[in-house]
């Protein structure tokens, strides 16, 4: 099959949770509803087999690339923003959109690393949407902040832009945008972004994850969950250095050998929430 041959596009999310997932299956919606085919691919297996170039030759095929991403901290996790930073600078007429899902604190400039990425690979920007989800570090708590989004309120947002997606893809006047057009924040907000959300700082402050043997069956699932193949059972349970505290592998263990006690953080976060509120309202918004 000669390159660009079909016109489809790839719908690639890195979702540990869930969400991000969610967010661009009902993207996908709108844009199968204006007529172009999606696939699905899942950048964990990718991440997990350390080959991206399988991934990237993939992606060539695919008028129309919708990257997913949930935001950490402000940002882009880094193992996926890697996979992506790889992919070979454009030899054809591709464009790229961008999905990101954040937890109702702060989006950050999650959508501007996206398109600066792919701009710098000389691709055509189509559009960008920030999706509220619920906050993956507050899945222990009875009240999480914005619980059970992306909900039926996010439905019409994330299908529309789908829709606009094609309309731009299929337009004479090959729309276009440019990085600094999915930066939705005030100049203070980018200023202070980067110290309120650096990765290596964040990480300091979450807990240890807790393994107890005696609870533990050997079923595998944190295994298969783990995002980026950071744990391995042989005789034990062991856990590499490739772990982002997504902490997908406690929320999934189905018998609760897996601890980490994240509700300690729960009020620092509602505090960061009601802080940051006049900057971020946690709605799904189309950025561009």
């Amino acid at each position: 099959m000669d390159r660009l041959s079909v016109e489809k596009a790839a719908l690639v999310y890195f979702s540990p949770h869930g969400a991000t997932k969610k967010a661009a299956e009902t993207v996908a919606g709108g844009i199968r509803s204006a007529g172009l085919h999606c696939d699905y691919f899942d950048a964990s297996r990718f991440i997990k087999k350390g080959n991206a170039s399988e991934f990237h030759v993939q992606l060539s095929y695919y008028k129309m690339i919708v990257i997913g991403t949930p935001v950490y901290s402000g940002h882009v996790p880094e193992v996926f923003r890697d996979l992506l930073e790889k992919i070979p600078s454009l030899v054809e007429n591709q464009t790229a959109a961008f999905i990101t899902a954040y937890g109702g604190i702060n989006s950050g400039t999650a959508l501007y690393e996206l398109a600066s990425i792919f701009s710098r690979k000389n691709y055509r920007l189509l559009g960008g949407i920030k999706v509220a989800a619920e906050h993956c570090l507050m899945f222990q708590s009875k009240d999480p902040i914005n619980s059970g989004r992306p909900g039926n309120e996010d439905i019409q947002p994330l299908v529309a832009f789908g829709k606009c997606l094609v309309e731009r893809l299929t337009s004479r006047e090959r729309i276009g945008y440019q990085p600094r057009d999915f930066m939705d924040k005030s100049l203070i907000r980018r200023m202070t972004g980067p110290l309120q959300g650096a990765m290596s700082g964040a990480r300091s402050m979450l807990p240890a994850i807790n393994w107890d043997e005696g609870l533990c069956t050997r079923c595998g699932d944190c295994v298969s969950v783990c995002p980026t193949g950071n744990i391995l059972f042989d005789d034990k349970l062991r856990f590499f250095d490739r772990c982002i505290h997504c902490f997908a592998c406690v929320r999934f263990c189905p018998e609760r050998s897996l601890t980490a006690p994240l509700d300690k953080g729960e009020e620092l976060l509602l505090r960061m929430r009601n802080k940051l509120a006049k900057h971020e309202k946690g709605d799904t918004v189309q950025v561009v």
